[in-house]
């Protein structure tokens, strides 16, 4: 195996995975995301819009 190609296998074994609850989690913060850039770009303005943003960061 090429020594380079080793050394990334060997780093990214070292990275801790995301547990299911953390999945979810994450994919619940880009769904508000998208959804608040939506709004965003249709000019939609308001309290609706800010609780979104603030879901989303």
């Amino acid at each position: 195996m090429n020594d380079s190609i080793g050394l990334y296998l060997n780093d990214i074994g070292k990275v801790a995975l995301l547990t299911a609850e953390d999945e979810r989690e994450l994919s619940k913060a880009i769904e508000a995301g998208r959804e608040a850039a939506q709004k965003l770009e249709a000019g939609e303005r308001g309290a609706a819009l800010r609780r979104d943003l603030r879901l989303a960061a």
